[in-house]
């Protein structure tokens, strides 16, 4: 039983310890010169398509005022720009600029020599049995809202 009442709070330590040396490691080279959440929404962006600043708002559960924030921080840097949606002329998309997609590759490769040492030791049948056991927990959390 005692399992079960540790196990959200088990879980939750190892993400916070996982974002903090994520941080420390990754986003805090000063050669980067990304606030970690910055560099979190880079890394969206890297992933998604068509992304917007609702979309951001969204995934990140951030206000308006701070999404705004971190995109005019963003484009100070010439790291993306905007370009109208053809579906919608009132959206913008964010785009990568040259620069951006550049400073997103790096941080996708930082990420997976990152992720390798993460599960060092850990066999792919272990990995294969954690992945399976999140989906349950996700699939739990679901069920309850």
């Amino acid at each position: 039983m005692k399992a079960h009442q540790s196990f959200g709070k088990r879980t939750a330590k190892l993400s916070k310890h996982i974002r903090k040396k994520l941080d420390e490691k990754i986003v805090n080279d000063q050669t980067i010169g990304l606030s970690p959440i910055q560099a979190r929404v880079v890394g969206f962006l890297s992933h998604h398509e068509k992304v917007t600043a609702t979309d951001i708002m969204d995934t990140f559960s951030l206000s308006k005022s701070s999404v705004s924030e971190i995109l005019s921080a963003l484009v100070e840097k010439n790291l993306i720009t905007y370009e109208r949606c053809d579906d919608d002329s009132r959206k913008r998309a964010i785009e990568f600029t040259d620069e951006g997609q550049i400073l997103s590759c790096a941080l996708a490769e930082r990420l997976d020599a990152f992720n390798r040492k993460l599960v060092k030791g850990i066999s792919q049948e272990d990995l294969d049995t954690v992945y399976r056991v999140f989906d349950i927990v996700r699939k739990n959390l679901e069920e309850m809202e």
